[in-house]
């Protein structure tokens, strides 16, 4: 996950131009910020390098359905949605109007989505991998804001993770690997109770269903294995420097080091190796 600024999409988003506009017409589809055909292409390929939520709405070009005009209007609207990328999925309209990365967005995001419906617009909120964050239909377009904030939401979430794995590495660094995997465990935490959100928002689940048992983690699945074996690893570096202080009779030190290596959960290598280098430095500075 990149830790570039949301500002910089977001300035991308709102200031590029739409290149490929056509004079507007009556019945014509079109948003200020809303981009389409080729720059949609590009907007999605950046926000795929920021790992940043993208806005897909899903309608006409040209119609003459005033329902449809009023629905994508609402849609459009939303002024939580000028934080993420958002573009335009033509379903008419000609060649150069629509975006193939758009498309493929939504085709991802369809087939996650239930309760769908059978009218256009509809508006997807997903990350550049396909996962689906949220779910406009055309009946509930009134509802698009609250739905972009509660995304807005977790696109902040996602920005701040970073933050939350660097503290959690500089922690395992310095011997605290206690404070580093609580951390670790507490994002997963907040991952899971975002899946569980996305799910309701999106049908695939009924909204008073609860939290299952067994959490389950939608961005970061194998975090914690990572993580354990990440940190075990640096662990055991830190025993083979603890050996090499004590061949050099350098006790004191690798008692130091041995007494925050022994603080290592119970079950990893480094912490049995730990026990019984320590057990060995106290015999040699009695004999000392």
């Amino acid at each position: 996950m990149t830790r570039r600024t949301l500002s910089f999409l977001t300035t991308f988003a709102l200031g590029l131009t739409l290149a490929l506009a056509l004079p507007a017409a009556a019945g014509t589809i079109e948003h200020k910020g809303w981009l389409y055909g080729e720059e949609a292409d590009k907007a999605i390929e950046l926000a795929a390098e920021h790992n940043m939520p993208v806005a897909v709405m899903r309608t006409y070009r040209d119609t003459t359905c005033p329902k449809c005009i009023g629905a994508a209007r609402q849609m459009a609207a939303s002024k939580s949605t000028k934080k993420m990328v958002r573009v335009m999925a033509y379903v008419n309209g000609s060649a150069d109007l629509k975006s193939e990365a758009a498309s493929r967005l939504v085709n991802k995001a369809y087939s996650q989505t239930k309760d769908k419906s059978n009218w256009v617009p509809d508006l997807y909120f997903v990350m550049p991998d396909g996962r689906v964050l949220g779910f406009v239909p055309y009946e509930d377009s009134a509802k698009t804001e609250p739905e972009a904030k509660a995304v807005a939401q977790m696109a902040a979430w996602i920005k701040g993770v970073d933050e939350v794995l660097d503290k959690a590495d500089r922690d395992a660094e310095k011997g605290r690997y206690a404070a580093a995997l609580k951390d670790i465990d507490e994002l997963l935490v907040q991952d899971a109770k975002i899946n569980h959100m996305i799910r309701i928002q999106t049908g695939v689940i009924d909204k008073k269903e609860k939290m299952p048992e067994t959490p389950a983690s939608l961005f970061f699945p194998n975090l914690k294995d990572e993580k354990v074996a990440e940190y075990q690893a640096l662990a055991m570096e830190q025993v083979g420097k603890a050996r090499k202080l004590i061949e050099k009779e350098e006790l004191r030190e690798a008692q130091r080091l041995l007494r925050t290596l022994s603080r290592t959960p119970q079950g990893w290598e480094a912490n049995t190796k730990a026990q019984a280098m320590m057990q060995e430095v106290v015999e040699l500075l009695k004999a000392s």
